[in-house]
């Protein structure tokens, strides 16, 4: 974990939302990895011990992913001119639009994007 800390932080992304999932615990020789569980949790960083093989925290791990996309996607209502159509395509490409209708004063959408990726869509929210 430390090394994967330290490469974070040279790609400047250390404060970014993360979630650790210590995988295949079942077959931990020890207890020692319960002390990896609360190193760093907080509303940006959680971890959370897995094993597919018994099935045990697969369903803390899609409701932690579940939380995490919902802290950092954005839910937008827009109307774009006909000029800026580009826009479309850059939603579908990185986003989820959810209603799409071509009207007389220009292209009405509502969907969802990550906030990081939302930045041409600024002039319009």
């Amino acid at each position: 974990i430390i090394v994967v800390e330290e490469q974070l932080k040279r790609l400047g992304a250390a404060a970014k939302p993360r979630l650790h999932v210590l995988n295949k615990v079942d077959q931990a020789q020890d207890d020692e990895w319960k002390l990896l569980l609360h190193q760093k949790t907080d509303a940006y960083h959680k971890t959370i011990a897995v094993s597919a093989l018994q099935g045990c925290g697969l369903s803390e791990v899609r409701t932690a992913l579940c939380e995490l996309a919902a802290r950092t996607t954005l839910s937008f209502s827009i109307l774009i001119p006909y000029e800026e159509a580009g826009l479309v395509n850059h939603i579908q490409t990185n986003g989820i639009i959810s209603e799409l209708s071509y009207l007389e004063q220009g292209i009405e959408l509502k969907g969802r994007i990550a906030r990081s990726l939302s930045g041409p869509l600024q002039a319009y929210l």
